[in-house]
């Protein structure tokens, strides 16, 4: 899978599964990244509500701005996505208080 914005081809790499746990971890090689780890875990948040940790350990530090913001971008996806899903009025929303 291409992940690269730049053209570069970067790949997804050594992808794990916990589903007990409900994290996700994988690498990302190739590309202008010399480092890239990340894990994504679900933690239950009340009977009906989840909190989403996405964490990335990447190098070279100057690509972070641009990763931050691909992070971000994924978070909403996933946030509309379940919202929509869910049926669950505007007030009991992920991520709403």
């Amino acid at each position: 899978m291409n992940l690269s914005e730049s053209g570069a081809p970067c790949f997804l790499t050594g992808c794990r599964m916990e589903e007990a746990a409900r994290r996700l971890a994988w690498a990302v090689v190739g590309g202008r990244l010399s480092h890239h780890n990340a894990a994504m875990q679900i933690f239950a948040d009340g009977t009906d509500r989840i909190r989403v940790a996405w964490i990335a350990d990447l190098l070279p530090n100057e690509l972070a701005p641009a990763i931050a913001a691909m992070i971000a971008q994924g978070l909403a996806a996933m946030k509309q996505t379940l919202e929509r899903w869910s049926g669950v009025p505007s007030a009991g929303r992920i991520g709403s208080r």
